[in-house]
């Protein structure tokens, strides 16, 4: 208890730009400065709430040591450097971008930072940003669930369509994402998208990832629904809540686990993460039927035979 020291943190307010009074704090052009946060984009209609960025989701890159958050109120994500230290996250220089606790990017709603219109508006009400793992299909690309409610009030939770965006950010060599004086970052469409249609709905929560098969699992919190895709945008598993219990709930978020993601115990044949006499017999059986089946060739020398036995008993 109270025992760890934290090593690191990165503050928002130190990385504000307003365009209203030159006599306060943080003055500028906001189009000039997309790397800050206009103060003046969300307004407080309750003032006991202070929820003004709703931040839903985040991820991080551990080759890039980089962020990347979500913004549901701002309909926006941003990556931020990570490889800073915590007195240069709060400046504008340092770390592996130099660009200290500055956006390195953001995309979503370019009229955050006065460089489009509604029209130019991709994200909306969006959830789950994560990048896609390395050695995947899209490697080092974004994966996005976009709830889009149509409902302007935001009271009718049944009017609206979901969409998976995949969006291939503009990373340059040095850490940083390209842009240029006038225009919003790139890319101005998804490089991939499924959705958009009657097909699913959630105003909340939900996310998608992507599998090391090329697929992409996807939770659709508010429909109490999880489906995989395939490269083909087929549904090749899907599951939904309510067909098997009755709940109030939703599901939040969910991920799959590839079958290697714990650690394999030796000697546990049929997987069960147990080592009895289960194993054993189906270990003779391998041996009798002269079958290759590596998590049976215990001792790693390319045969199953007597000598794996040892390796149980």
């Amino acid at each position: 208890t109270d025992s760890v020291d934290v090593v690191w943190e990165w503050h928002l307010w130190d990385h504000l730009i307003q365009d209203i009074d030159p006599d306060l704090p943080n003055y500028g052009s906001v189009q000039s400065h997309p790397e800050l946060l206009d103060i003046n984009l969300v307004n407080f209609n309750n003032p006991n709430n202070g929820d003004w960025l709703h931040t839903n989701a985040i991820a991080y890159n551990a080759q890039l040591d980089q962020i990347v958050l979500s913004s549901r109120f701002l309909d926006e994500i941003f990556i931020i450097d990570h490889s800073t230290t915590t007195f240069e996250a709060s400046t504008h220089s340092g770390g592996n971008s130099g660009q200290g606790g500055d956006f390195l990017y953001r995309w979503g709603n370019p009229q955050n930072y006065d460089r489009g219109d509604e029209e130019d508006k991709v994200l909306n009400d969006q959830h789950g940003v994560n990048w896609i793992d390395d050695s995947y299909l899209g490697e080092g690309n974004l994966l996005i669930f976009n709830n889009n409610p149509s409902d302007p009030t935001g009271q009718d939770h049944s009017l609206g369509n979901s969409s998976i965006i995949e969006i291939i950010p503009p990373l340059l060599t040095d850490f940083n994402y390209e842009i240029d004086e006038t225009n919003p970052y790139l890319p101005e469409e998804p490089n991939w998208s499924y959705g958009g249609d009657s097909s699913f709905y959630s105003h909340f929560q939900s996310g998608s990832y992507r599998l090391r098969n090329g697929n992409t699992f996807t939770t659709v919190s508010q429909d109490k629904h999880i489906f995989e895709i395939n490269i083909e945008n087929e549904i090749v598993w899907e599951y939904f809540l309510d067909s098997n219990e009755i709940t109030n709930g939703n599901i939040a978020r969910a991920q799959k686990y590839n079958y290697d993601y714990f650690d394999k115990i030796n000697g546990d044949i049929d997987s069960n993460f147990k080592v009895n006499i289960i194993d054993l017999v189906q270990l003779q059986d391998i041996i009798e039927n002269n079958d290759y089946y590596s998590e049976a060739d215990l001792n790693n020398d390319d045969s199953i035979d007597l000598l794996d036995i040892d390796f149980i008993t």
